[in-house]
């Protein structure tokens, strides 16, 4: 990457105050169109190891997948383990009464 700077110069300012006058009158009436034209060229840095100041963007998702995996796991053996006792409590009530 590389930055620019663009400078504006106002340009009617001749040092001819007649030539400036008639410019600045154009500009009134019509559009001046300034064009500027950037050429640039990229080049591949085949060293990985070279980072040249540049920060690649972050692509994909860099979240901990296993930690996910283990919290759901245990989740759902928490909530067997709920049913379970939850069911004998009711075969419990059903022979006490």
């Amino acid at each position: 990457y590389t930055y620019y700077t663009l400078d504006w110069m106002w340009p009617f300012e001749s040092g001819n105050d007649e030539y400036d006058t008639m410019l600045g009158n154009l500009a009134v009436d019509e559009d001046l169109i300034f064009t500027i034209e950037i050429k640039t060229t990229a080049e591949a840095n085949v060293d990985p190891t070279v980072d040249d100041g540049i920060t690649p963007p972050q692509t994909g998702d860099n979240t901990q997948l296993a930690l996910w995996i283990v919290i759901a796991v245990s989740s759902f053996v928490v909530f067997i383990i709920l049913v379970i006792i939850q069911k004998k409590e009711k075969r419990r009530s059903k022979a006490e009464a």
